[in-house]
């Protein structure tokens, strides 16, 4: 009973863990899906299942500056 409590203890804070970290999430063309950590470091997860980081500015997208255009009168 002991290993079923904790297999669903388990399984449901891995579910809420990995719903929370979805908003701190970005997949560019490559196919590594990187994760802002909660101190701000980015890494993905590797084949091995570790966390590789990598440089912070790959879990930002990259933004594009739109400007308004002027009134016309």
């Amino acid at each position: 009973m002991k290993k079923l409590f904790l297999f669903m203890f388990t399984g449901i804070t891995t579910f809420i863990c990995i719903s929370a970290i979805a908003e701190n999430t970005y997949r560019p063309k490559s196919n590594h899906t990187y994760i802002t950590g909660p101190r701000g470091g980015c890494y993905y997860v590797n084949s091995n299942g570790h966390k590789t980081y990598v440089d912070r500015t790959l879990c930002r997208p990259q933004t594009i500056e739109i400007q308004k255009p002027d009134k016309l009168n």
